[in-house]
């Protein structure tokens, strides 16, 4: 257990296990500031104490990563739901820091590190079932067609379904 001091004053007591991102401070944040989050309740806790330091007093294992501006950020890398490439909107102009996403529940954090890094490190830690964009888009144009079919009485026209095929073939 670890007793952590919010910025409200008060003191909250959790299980050192349910701790699964402890993150410093965001730009434009008074330094020192930390905010943990995990499975003690929505949102974060955020603290005036360090980062670090909170990390050091954890009877627990977190990775330490690096945000896009720099910072770092300590994950349990067992809490990964998801990992994949940024999208477009969430790599900034250059210099294009960002190499990977991660999702800790709802959370999902931007990384300096790629996907090969983030894999060898969950991968010492826990077997890790990856998804990354490839993965979870697969050959979805074979079935885009048949969902977008227009529908007659409840049901997919097979007719209407077959233009449909025969137009999205016509058009590559």
């Amino acid at each position: 257990m670890v007793q952590i001091v919010a910025t409200t004053g008060g003191t909250i007591t959790v299980p050192d296990n349910a701790i699964n991102i402890v993150t410093g401070p965001y730009p434009g944040d008074p330094s020192p500031k930390s905010y943990i989050r995990g499975n003690f309740g929505p949102g974060a806790v955020d603290s005036n104490e360090d980062a670090s330091h909170l990390v050091a007093r954890l009877q627990v294992t977190l990775a330490k990563l690096t945000r896009p501006n720099g910072t770092p950020v300590w994950v349990k890398v067992a809490a990964i739901t998801l990992l994949r490439y940024p999208l477009d909107t969430e790599i900034p102009s250059p210099p294009n820091l960002v190499q990977s996403v991660i999702m800790v529940g709802a959370f999902h954090q931007a990384l300096q590190e790629d996907i090969a890094t983030i894999r060898r490190i969950m991968s010492q830690d826990v077997p890790a079932l990856l998804a990354t964009s490839v993965a979870l888009t697969g050959n979805l144009t074979k079935f885009t067609n048949e969902f977008l079919a227009p529908v007659k009485g409840g049901k997919a026209s097979k007719r209407a379904s077959k233009k449909v095929t025969k137009r999205a073939r016509h058009r590559r």
